[in-house]
């Protein structure tokens, strides 16, 4: 157990994937956890639960336990259990790290479908901070085969049950579950539970995340449809946005929201109502995107391209760019030096390098030849590196600016290879992950070798209309301007997937060529016209979830 709780603190950084909300119907089946109603066993330490927090960042220890609550206890902070007599409770008084109650076991059987639930009761709160649950996927040999986290609670309440569900991933021998909290906080948990159970059918495991971004427009001089452009989740591979809405200060100045072409990328152009002489807009932008994940394969026995019959609109992503130094000698001599036996054996040689010579350390210019002088790189420097190797290997790659599947960002940015079988095939370059889930990450635009890049060589990207000055509109306490949050998930199928997404990807193109009035626009269907479609339960409960999102709820 000593080896999987360091490997587990090792391992977890809040920017992997998020799935599930939906509850289902396994009330009759086993409850694998042990002591999930933490009716059993001494105060301290809580019975059948490990506590797993990150020593070097919460000093002192939190504090796990379990309360009995007494019928007249006026202790503070004690309250009555969600059922029972007991509750486990976690306290930090720490704003970093994630601390929880935790449990591990084996898959038995042939079940292909996990529910894990609990339920929370925030008592204090940092801000910042956050209660959730996650659930981990191991292989055999206790090698990580995913990560799904509920949504998050950040705010004092009484009872809320937080659930997940989620396909259990191929090759899964072991389970992780872990009640915890990321940051400042106590928190009680009371009655969890972990339920397996088969399902039938093609099901696909979705999720909702919300991006959310802040910007600002100013005007010297009074204008007619000032605009402001930017990134947001656009149609691209295993996601799609399904809304739109933008909230100004001051109120209801949006004129118009409209999308515009740059090869892959769509980004959102927000057309303001006339401004005045020296008005200011600050805008707020937020987009439900639902993502899945593709198949992913490590690239074993795949082989790599030969660069003279890569596709035409492949081609350009073999060429150098600002910050990614193909054509170096050393990165050419380094990439030489790879094992091109098939796409694993090059994949774990570029994985190895750049766990080997950089460091992540902000503050540098963030070229790949600056990097490797100076060893260290923020995540715009490792794609640059990765992507740097991998060309000069001959292996078309593209980095993709995205943002985290949590908490606020400036901008992130991974790194995609092509290879003729599997197409592309995505890597965490900063974590030197490869593969790497589309979950993870929600993508904001495709880097290309002619995209802007700042004197550093990091490729943002923010426009306003001739005339007009604005921008990013930056937190002074975190310097971020954006961010991604989970909001829920569902297990789908396939039919009502493949209907749903079809529909708002049509609809957001349409906004090329017929912008939408107003602040808002919804992309998927109404639920009117569910039965149209032949829609199952499981998507008219997704239609509903983009209501309640579009009216606040």
């Amino acid at each position: 157990m000593k080896k999987l709780a360091t490997w587990v603190l090792g391992f977890f950084v809040p920017i992997a994937g998020v799935i599930f909300a939906a509850p289902i119907a396994a009330a009759a089946q086993e409850n694998l956890l042990q002591n999930g109603d933490f009716e059993k066993g001494a105060a301290s330490p809580v019975h059948g639960w490990h506590q797993i927090y990150p020593p070097t960042i919460q000093k002192p220890a939190p504090f796990f336990g379990r309360i009995k609550v007494k019928p007249k206890s006026e202790e503070l902070g004690v309250g009555k259990a969600k059922s029972g007599e007991s509750y486990g409770v976690i306290e930090t008084n720490k704003p970093g790290g994630f601390s929880s109650l935790t449990q591990t076991g084996k898959f038995k059987g042939k079940n292909n479908l996990i529910s894990f639930s609990s339920w929370l009761r925030v008592d204090e709160i940092g801000a910042g901070s956050a209660a959730y649950l996650i659930v981990l996927f191991m292989d055999g040999d206790g090698n990580s085969l995913g990560m799904k986290q509920s949504r998050r609670l950040t705010s004092v309440g009484d009872w809320k049950q937080l659930q997940l569900e989620t396909v259990i991933p191929e090759g899964a021998e072991e389970w992780m579950v872990r009640c915890g909290i990321m940051g400042q906080a106590r928190v009680g948990f009371d009655d969890a539970q972990l339920i397996t159970s088969k399902i039938k059918g093609d099901l696909v495991a979705m999720e909702l995340a919300v991006h959310h971004g802040d910007y600002i427009v100013r005007t010297p001089f009074a204008k007619k449809e000032a605009w402001v452009a930017l990134s947001i989740p656009f149609p691209f591979e295993r996601q799609s946005p399904l809304a739109i809405k933008v909230t100004t200060d001051p109120p209801e100045m949006v004129e118009r929201l409209e999308i515009f072409e740059d090869r892959e990328n769509r980004p959102l152009r927000v057309v303001m109502k006339k401004m005045a002489r020296g008005d200011v807009v600050k805008v707020h932008v937020e987009t439900l995107t639902m993502v899945s994940d593709r198949a992913t394969s490590d690239g074993s026995e795949v082989k790599l391209a030969n660069p003279k019959k890569v596709p035409k609109e492949i081609r350009q992503h073999l060429q150098a760019a600002p910050g990614v130094d193909a054509k170096d000698k050393r990165i050419k001599g380094i990439a030489d030096g790879f094992d091109r036996k098939d796409f694993a054996s090059l994949m774990n040689d570029v994985k190895a390098y750049l766990k080997a010579n950089l460091k992540y350390d902000g503050g540098n210019p963030q070229g790949a030849t600056d990097c490797l002088d100076l060893g260290k790189a923020v995540c715009t420097g490792y794609a640059n590196v990765a992507a740097s190797l991998l060309i000069a290997a001959d292996v078309p790659t593209r980095i993709l600016a995205c943002t985290q599947l949590s908490g606020r960002l400036q901008e992130h940015y991974i790194v995609e290879a092509w290879t003729p079988d599997l197409g592309w095939s995505r890597m965490e370059s900063t974590m030197a992950a490869f593969p790497w889930s589309d979950s993870s990450n929600l993508i904001l635009r495709v880097v290309y070798p002619d995209s802007e890049r700042s004197q550093v060589d990091v490729p943002l990207f923010v426009e306003v209309s001739n005339g007009a000055i604005g921008g990013f509109r930056m937190d002074p306490k975190d310097t971020c301007w954006q961010g991604a949050d989970h909001l829920s998930g569902m297990l789908m199928s396939d039919k009502g997937f493949a209907a749903v997404e079809a529909t708002a990807r049509k609809n957001f193109e349409a906004l090329i060529k017929k912008p939408s009035a107003g602040e808002w626009v919804r992309l998927v269907p109404e639920l009117a016209d569910a039965k149209k479609l032949k829609l199952d339960d499981r998507s008219k409960q997704l239609l509903v979830t983009v209501d309640d999102w579009l009216n606040g709820n």
